[in-house]
């Protein structure tokens, strides 16, 4: 097999581990898990994992920063996503999530200076038309909109990153920069985690164990 065929097949591999995201997320919430505890084991395992090999270059300390931000507001986003997955049919949530080329072409104009092309435009605008029809009213309880309107929070975040990791401030080595955005997505998530432990709370069973592995390893320490 060439580069080009290894290399396209790794993301393919990426993409349906990431795509079994919520299923391993509503696995272990439907086992009692809490959406915020799902978050943080989705994050802290490949942090686990790559945080021996971190080391900052003289320099690499506002670039570490940025990708620190950047990781606190993808953290939200994801457990504002598994909180909607908690609350809505997932369908729906999943949805939601796929509006983000929509999101990517708003903020790489707003914000970076990328006007989309015309063949962009009507990606976008497919995009738009398929979540309008699968999110309509009839669709909608009174109960979900708010679920629902937070869930867009995760496909924004995911267009900032996707831009800024295209045309970064600095040169920065990609282990450093996964790593530091993954130490800003626990930083943000932790306090919420604690918060969420109450006295009494059981420990998780054993099938939701192996959900919140698979959710970390699968979904994100492999992609």
């Amino acid at each position: 097999m060439t580069d080009h065929g290894r290399g396209m097949t790794m993301v393919l591999a990426a993409a349906v581990c990431f795509g079994l995201c919520p299923l391993f997320a509503g696995l272990a919430m439907s086992d009692g898990v809490s959406p915020v505890t799902a978050t943080v084991a989705r994050f802290s395992i490949p942090l686990a994992f790559l945080l021996p090999w971190f080391r900052l270059r003289r320099g690499d300390g506002g670039e570490a920063l940025r990708m620190a931000a950047l990781g606190a507001v993808n953290g939200i986003g994801v457990l504002l996503y598994f909180r909607a997955l908690d609350a809505v049919p997932a369908a729906t949530v999943v949805t939601i999530y796929y509006t983000y080329p929509a999101f990517a072409a708003a903020v790489g104009w707003a914000l970076f200076g990328r006007r989309p092309t015309a063949r962009g435009l009507v990606a976008v605008a497919l995009v738009i038309v398929g979540a309008a029809v699968g999110l309509g009213p009839e669709r909608l309880s009174s109960g979900a909109v708010g679920a629902i309107a937070g869930a867009f929070v995760a496909p924004l975040a995911f267009s900032l990153i996707i831009h800024y990791l295209a045309a970064p401030w600095r040169p920065m080595p990609l282990l450093a920069r996964v790593t530091s955005c993954l130490l800003g997505t626990l930083l943000a998530l932790v306090p919420l985690a604690l918060h969420d432990v109450a006295p009494g709370v059981e420990t998780p069973s054993l099938a939701a164990a192996g959900a919140l592995l698979a959710l970390g390893v699968l979904t994100a320490l492999l992609p």
